[in-house]
């Protein structure tokens, strides 16, 4: 294994950008993920990116019918960055909107969002004329076929969320935690709620397009909730998490590359192996 670490992680490796992507995707998504649990909104976590992934979907459905959503020259990646986060910003505008009235049950509208986004998903597919393989194959994330560009993007994107993250923090979590107390303590908490919904928008949609929807929902729950139980306060969650992330991403492409498994679905697995241990754990101590 440590031979395996060491071929993956050397520069001029074949798939560098792959392990750059995957280990960016694991450190950062965490930090994002560990709001999803604070608000008690997993579910959250699961529809959003089915959802990019129908804007994903429309979006090529669009360009393969002849309407281009940014002209005749545009490009895939383009394509499918416009879709996923057009689709995202709707569905997040349309829960926090429903959220602030207090109508309804959250878990049963974010469950039919995913329920309809998963059907669009599969529909706009299936309407496709052309590529539809192709296109089964871009929602489903391609970690082993990372481009430059693609990293670049990436990188950056995801570096703007840790920035907002960390210079926001106080109020992130007070929105999150405690909307009561946030009220009293802070002004405009509603504004805070806006930019946490901006940075799952972000994330969600920039990571779907990379890793696929199932690595991305992985990356955002499970290091936080194998952490959590041992966390001592909220900045030991978060780095816990995010270096847990960071490490399963790692390790996950070493035993993927190794035996030959899909990158994302090893990851998830590893994920969750590493949440069961946790959980475990805790409960052999509480004996």
């Amino acid at each position: 294994m440590i031979e395996t670490l060491r071929e993956i992680l050397a520069p001029d490796f074949l798939l560098h950008n792959s392990v750059m992507a995957s280990l960016v995707v694991g450190f950062v998504c965490p930090l994002v993920g560990m709001f999803f649990v604070l608000r008690r909104a997993v579910f959250l976590g699961v529809a959003l990116p089915q959802v990019s992934s129908a804007g994903i979907a429309l979006a090529f459905w669009l360009h393969a019918v002849g309407i281009h959503v940014l002209g005749h020259d545009e490009t895939e990646r383009g394509t499918a960055l416009v879709g996923s986060a057009v689709f995202t910003a709707l569905a997040l505008v349309a829960l926090a909107l429903s959220e602030r009235r207090g109508r309804g049950l959250v878990e049963g509208r974010t469950g039919a969002v995913y329920a309809l986004a998963a059907a669009l998903a599969v529909l706009f597919t299936a309407r496709n004329p052309s590529g539809e393989s192709h296109v089964t194959s871009l929602l489903k994330g391609e970690i082993v076929a990372v481009a430059d560009a693609d990293l670049r993007l990436l990188t950056l994107v995801y570096a703007v969320v840790v920035l907002l993250v960390v210079g926001a923090r106080r109020q992130l979590v007070l929105v999150s935690f405690d909307r009561d107390m946030a009220a009293t303590l802070i002004r405009r908490p509603w504004l805070w709620d806006l930019l946490l919904y901006g940075l799952f928008g972000l994330t969600i949609s920039i990571g779907v397009m990379i890793v696929g929807p199932l690595t991305l929902f992985g990356f955002l729950v499970l290091p936080v909730l194998a952490v959590r139980p041992w966390a001592r306060g909220l900045l030991t969650l978060a780095i816990g998490a995010s270096v847990l992330g960071g490490a399963t991403a790692l390790a996950g492409f070493a035993i993927a590359y190794r035996v030959d498994l899909p990158v994302g679905p090893t990851d998830v697995a590893l994920g969750f192996a590493l949440f069961a241990v946790s959980t475990a754990a805790r409960r052999i101590r509480r004996c």
